[in-house]
């Protein structure tokens, strides 16, 4: 299975006449969580691929066809200016293909998950962290388990949101 994970800038995303997608000029973070979620799948054999919008400015097709290249999408989920732009996205990606699993993650689904779930039509949402969800979770994905095993999650199901037991908070951090 091949993971795309977005990181949507931090600041406003901008679509160019053509829809190409860029930003403005600005701040940057290293998108640590996505990277260190990345590393868990690869370690555990799964194909991942990183897109860095605050970085890397994409094509509409070049966009286009990253997502139909791939089986999943995850993308982290941020308060502010960079909601308008993942919630964007979001509607992009399943435009693009409506069938492709989209799961977010990320600070801004501690306050209202089941909004943030249909604002962004994504499939599936991991509250907490994520290091011990994301790989059951593409193990689901997969056909190899079921969702609803999965502790931590919120998903649409029937067009109604399920909501899983939580996760059990990481202890020890190093």
């Amino acid at each position: 299975m091949k993971f795309l994970f977005i990181y949507a800038p931090l600041q406003k995303l901008e679509l160019g006449p053509k829809k190409n997608i860029y930003i403005k000029k600005g701040g940057r973070a290293p998108p640590l969580g996505i990277l260190y979620l990345g590393k868990v799948l690869e370690n555990n054999g799964y194909d991942v691929e990183v897109i860095d919008l605050q970085c890397e400015e994409m094509s509409d097709q070049s966009f286009e066809e990253k997502i139909r290249s791939v089986d999943a999408v995850g993308m982290t989920i941020y308060s502010g200016r960079s909601l308008e732009t993942t919630t964007r996205l979001g509607k992009l990606i399943k435009e693009l293909d409506p069938n492709l699993p989209l799961v977010i993650g990320g600070p801004h689904l501690c306050f209202k998950p089941e909004s943030v779930l249909m604002d962004h039509n994504a499939d599936i949402c991991v509250i907490r962290e994520a290091e011990h969800t994301i790989t059951p979770l593409l193990e689901a994905l997969e056909g190899k388990r079921k969702l609803s095993s999965i502790p931590g999650i919120l998903l649409k199901e029937n067009n109604k949101i399920k909501k899983n037991k939580p996760t059990e908070l990481i202890q020890d951090l190093d």
